[in-house]
C-alpha cells in the first residue's frame, strides 16, 4: 500500500501525535505531583477514599512488578535499555506513520520513565494508590499496563486477521 503524501493527511497525523503526547505529558505531570505529595505528606497520614477498598497511601515499592526483587543497579540499567528501545521503536512508528504502534509504545515509555526516575531519585518506585485486596500502584503503572494491553489486542487482531485471510 502506498503512503499518502497529501499535506492534509500529514497535518492530521502530526496533530494526533501532538495531542497524544500532550495528554501523556499531563498524565505524567499528575503522576509526578501525586508522587511528590505521597513522599512529602503521606508518611505521616493516609487518605481513605473508600474505606478498606481504595486509599491514597505511600507504598515504597522496592521490587518490580508482582514484588519481584532485583538489585537496583540491574533495574536502572535494564530500564534505561528498555526505554531506549521503546524510544527507537516509537520514532520508527512515527516515521512510517504507524500510529497504532506509536500510541502504546509511548504510553509504556512515559510510564516507565516516571517509574525509573523514582528508582534513581529514591531507590524505589513511589506507589500511592491502594486497591483492595493488596495492590499498590500509580498513574505511571496505569500507562504501562494500558500500553501493554493495546499491544496485546493489536497482536490478537492481527493474528486473527491473518488466520481469516489464510483460510
Amino acid at each position: 500500500m502506498q503512503k499518502s503524501t497529501n499535506p492534509r493527511n500529514l497535518k492530521t497525523v502530526w496533530a494526533k501525535i501532538i495531542l497524544f503526547i500532550t495528554l501523556i505529558g499531563l498524565g505524567i505531570i499528575l503522576d509526578r505531583v501525586l508522587k511528590f505529595i505521597a513522599v512529602s505528606k503521606l508518611p505521616d497520614m493516609e487518605l481513605f477514599i473508600l474505606p478498606k477498598y481504595l486509599a491514597f497511601i505511600l507504598h515504597r515499592n522496592q521490587g518490580m512488578a508482582f514484588g519481584i526483587r532485583l538489585p537496583i543497579e540491574l533495574i536502572i540499567i535494564s530500564g534505561l535499555i528498555i526505554l531506549f528501545i521503546l524510544g527507537v521503536l516509537a520514532i520508527y512508528s512515527i516515521k512510517h506513520r504507524k500510529l497504532d504502534w506509536f500510541y502504546p509504545l509511548t504510553l509504556i515509555f512515559a510510564g516507565g520513565a516516571s517509574n525509573l526516575y523514582d528508582r534513581i531519585a529514591y531507590g524505589y518506585t513511589v506507589d500511592y494508590l491502594y486497591l483492595w485486596p493488596y495492590s499498590f500502584f500509580n498513574i505511571a503503572d496505569i500507562l504501562i499496563i494500558t500500553g501493554c494491553i493495546i499491544i496485546l489486542v493489536h497482536f490478537i487482531k492481527s493474528k486473527s486477521h491473518k488466520t481469516h485471510h489464510a483460510e
